[in-house]
């Protein structure tokens, strides 16, 4: 479940799964730009052999888009759930396992969260590839700026799969050649689907999802804006939810702008401790009004 509602007009999510790097094991968590704190909410589901899965968002002071991907070990603020480097069978999946989705029926926010209507969701009722009329793919495996070792491929099955038996969305980060790759895994963004895109600048945007275990992972829900003229991180970027492998069970949400990131360490952001999250099902959100996250 991927869910955006508005009592005003909001930007973009994303969606990340897991993926293998090799610079992020020794690295503080949060260097996302987050707004909330995820607040954790019950519910379980089964979860497909090797499969991985996280969502993250992008947003910044305009309309914002959505990415979903895995990222490797050494990823940062624009990874999903990422493997160390070599902690992988050879040819197989990549250790790392979770699943975005819920078994749930329609979604209504005005019972949860009275003054928003929803605008847009997907409940992954369906089978297949991720809906393109709501979502895109980034593609390429140049690092992403995080040292990501995964290429983030397009429309591939075996990297990002829908399926309407429990309503869940799927990212997998898998150990195999890909172009100069190791690791293949996907990265979907909201505002690149092609008739009803993704994209808000307020409200209230929220993911339930089941994060991957192990050190290496770094699962993330996470906004960028669509047009990043200024360059990162002046544009702007929320970290809606960020899990580490490595500090197991710590949920991070921060934010970056030109004063306040990661390179400089002035990153704001905060965390939270949810016991269970690579076993149980959480609700990730981020809460954005005029002015504040």
């Amino acid at each position: 479940m991927l869910v955006s509602c508005l009592g005003q007009g909001c930007g973009s999510t994303s969606a990340a799964g897991s993926s293998a790097s090799g610079a992020s094991a020794g690295q503080p968590a949060g260097s996302g730009a987050g707004g909330t704190v995820p607040a954790a909410s019950g519910g379980s589901s089964a979860l497909p052999d090797g499969g991985v899965v996280s969502s993250s968002g992008a947003a910044g002071t305009g309309p914002a888009s959505g990415e979903a991907g895995a990222v490797a070990a050494g990823g940062s603020n624009t990874g999903g759930a990422s493997e160390t480097a070599g902690s992988a069978p050879t040819g197989g999946a990549a250790a790392a396992s979770g699943v975005a989705g819920t078994a749930g029926t329609s979604v209504d926010c005005e019972p949860r969260r009275p003054g928003y209507d929803l605008v847009w969701s997907d409940e992954f009722d369906y089978d297949g590839l991720p809906d393109p009329a709501r979502w895109g793919y980034e593609v390429g495996g140049h690092g992403w700026g995080n040292n990501e070792l995964q290429y983030y491929t397009d429309s591939r099955l075996e990297n990002a799969s829908v399926s309407s038996q429990g309503g869940l969305l799927t990212i997998t980060a898998r150990r195999e050649a890909w172009e100069s790759n190791q690791y293949t895994s996907a990265k979907l963004n909201s505002a690149m689907g092609s008739t009803n895109p993704g994209a808000w600048n307020q409200g209230l945007l929220e993911i339930r999802a089941r994060l991957p275990a192990g050190r290496g992972t770094w699962p993330a829900f996470w906004m960028m804006p669509n047009d990043c003229v200024e360059g990162w991180p002046n544009c702007g970027e929320i970290d809606i939810m960020e899990h580490v492998g490595y500090d197991a069970g710590w949920v991070y949400g921060t934010i970056h702008t030109d004063a306040f990131n990661h390179v400089e360490n002035t990153q704001i952001g905060d965390s939270t401790f949810v016991a269970d999250a690579t076993e149980a099902f959480h609700t990730y959100a981020l809460q954005w009004t005029a002015n504040r996250l």
